[in-house]
C-alpha cells in the first residue's frame, strides 16, 4: 500500500512539476539556515495549491474539497511551518514583524496567483492534494521540496532576499 502511494505521488509529482515549468514560478534564493528554508517551501507549497485552487474554481473546475482537507491533514505541519519562518522576519515591534511577514505571504499569492490553469493541471493538483491529505508530513516536506526547490526566502536572516 505503502508503495503505491509514493508511485501515485511521483506519478504526481512528475505532471505537476512539467505543468509549473511551463506555468507557474519557481524561481528563488537560496539560504543558510536548512530549517527555514524547508519552512519556506511549505509556505509557498501552499501558497501556490491556494492559487491553483482559485484558478481552477475560475475555470470551473472545483478543487477546494481536496485542497481543504490536505490542510486540514497536515494542520500541524503547516502551523509549524508558518512559525518557523516568521523568526526569519525582523520588525522594531512584534506587531512590525508580523506584519512583514504578512506582506511577504501576500507577495506569495500575488506571485502564484498570476499564474494559469487548464482542466488537466487542475486534475493534477486535486489528485496530489488527495494523495497528500492520506500521507504523512515527510511526504508533504517531499512534495514541497519537488515543487518549490527553492522558496522565497525573508531578507535578515542569512537568507538572499527574493527578486
Amino acid at each position: 500500500m505503502q508503495r503505491r502511494r509514493m508511485t501515485a505521488l511521483s506519478r504526481c509529482l512528475a505532471m505537476i512539476g512539467a505543468v509549473l515549468a511551463v506555468h507557474g514560478p519557481l524561481a528563488a534564493q537560496g539560504c543558510a539556515r536548512h530549517d527555514l528554508a524547508a519552512a519556506a517551501r511549505i509556505v509557498e507549497f501552499n501558497a501556490l495549491l491556494m492559487a491553483a485552487s482559485l484558478r481552477c474554481r475560475m475555470i470551473g473546475v472545483d478543487i477546494m474539497a481536496e485542497y481543504d482537507r490536505m490542510l486540514v491533514a497536515h494542520a500541524k505541519g503547516f502551523k509549524a511551518a508558518d512559525e518557523t519562518l516568521m523568526t526569519g522576519f525582523t520588525g522594531a515591534t512584534p506587531r512590525e514583524t508580523r506584519l512583514a511577514y504578512d506582506r511577504h505571504k501576500i507577495g506569495l499569492s500575488n506571485v502564484y496567483g498570476g499564474g494559469k490553469s487548464s482542466k488537466a493541471s487542475c486534475t493534477q493538483f486535486a489528485r496530489l492534494s488527495a494523495e497528500l491529505s492520506e500521507s504523512d508530513l515527510p511526504d508533504l516536506h517531499r512534495v514541497a521540496g519537488a515543487l518549490v526547490p527553492r522558496p522565497r526566502l525573508p531578507a535578515g536572516a542569512g537568507c538572499p532576499t527574493a527578486p
